[in-house]
């Protein structure tokens, strides 16, 4: 899929040139917020659901790392799921 595009029609293009971002978005990460508190619950391969747009879309996957690093500034650490995105839902940047 493409992602950005980086030319417009007419534009002189040079071979070293970045015309177009492709991604497979057919697997994504998602980025999990762990605070402090809850570290000492969450595993490596602990079962997990994430749902995105209000419930309307949700599967199931599990933790497949955890920072070993707590952030100074919100005093949490993460996590990152691994979500097969068959329909598209789950798109990179949603919360």
């Amino acid at each position: 899929m493409v992602v950005k595009q980086h030319i417009t029609k007419g534009e002189l293009v040079k071979t070293d040139s970045q015309t177009f971002t492709v991604a497979d978005l057919s697997v994504v990460w998602a980025m999990l917020t762990v605070y402090q508190k809850d570290l000492d619950s969450i595993r490596v391969g602990q079962p997990v659901i994430v749902e995105v747009v209000y419930g309307k879309h949700r599967t199931s996957s599990q933790i497949a790392y955890l920072s070993p690093l707590v952030s100074r500034v919100t005093r949490a650490g993460a996590a990152r799921v691994v979500l097969k995105n068959i329909g598209g839902h789950f798109r990179p940047g949603l919360f």
